[in-house]
C-alpha cells in the first residue's frame, strides 16, 4: 500500500473522509460505472446521477450522506484504478479566475494529504491533469467556507523561478 493511499485508508477509516456524504462531477464516460449500478439496481436507494452540464456531457452523483457506492465495506475504493478525475486530484479542487479562462487551484486543507505530501506532487497532478480539468470546467464549491487555500500564486512564483534557472539568470 503507497503512502497515498494508506494515509487515504486512515481517514476513511476514522472519519468516513472524501467518500462520505459526496457530491461530484464526472465525465460522461465515468458516469458509465455509476449508471451501471443505477441500472442494475445494485446502487443505494438515496444515490442519484443526474446530467449537471448539457454543453460538457458532466453528470454528478450523489451519494446524500452514505459513502460512495464504490467504498467496499473493508474501505476500499473498488473503482481505484478506475476512479474518476475528481477523486484523482483530491485534495485539489478548481475554479475559474476571475476575468479569464484560466484555473485557480485550491487545496483543502482539511485532507491529511495536504499536510503530508510536498507541494511539488500537487503541482505534478495539476499539469498532468490540466486537459481534463479545462474540458471539466470549473467546480461548484465555496472556497470562502472551508479549509481551501489558493496554491495557484504558488505555482507562479515556481514557473518564474524554473525559467529563471533555465535561462541561467540565476547562480
Amino acid at each position: 500500500m503507497s503512502h497515498t493511499s494508506s494515509v487515504c485508508y486512515q481517514c476513511i477509516k476514522e472519519t468516513g473522509g472524501c467518500c462520505d456524504s459526496i457530491t461530484i462531477p464526472l465525465f460522461k464516460h465515468e458516469a458509465e460505472m455509476f449508471r451501471k449500478r443505477f441500472d442494475d439496481k445494485t446502487a443505494p436507494n438515496k444515490h442519484t446521477l443526474t446530467l449537471h452540464d448539457d454543453d460538457n456531457d458532466i453528470f454528478e452523483y450523489s451519494s446524500a450522506s452514505d459513502p460512495c457506492m464504490f467504498l467496499s465495506k473493508d474501505l476500499e475504493c473498488t473503482i481505484y484504478e478506475k476512479r474518476p478525475l475528481i477523486c484523482r486530484m483530491y485534495p485539489i479542487l478548481w475554479q475559474e479566475k476571475r476575468r479569464s479562462e484560466d484555473m485557480d487551484y485550491f487545496v483543502d486543507y482539511a485532507c491529511p494529504l495536504a499536510h503530508r505530501l510536498p507541494v511539488r506532487d500537487f503541482f505534478n497532478w495539476i499539469h498532468e491533469y490540466e486537459k481534463l480539468v479545462m474540458e471539466m470546467g470549473e467546480l461548484d464549491f465555496n472556497y470562502k467556507m472551508g479549509n481551501y487555500v489558493n496554491i495557484s500564486h504558488l505555482m507562479d512564483e515556481v514557473n518564474i523561478v524554473e525559467l529563471a534557472i533555465r535561462k541561467d539568470l540565476v547562480p
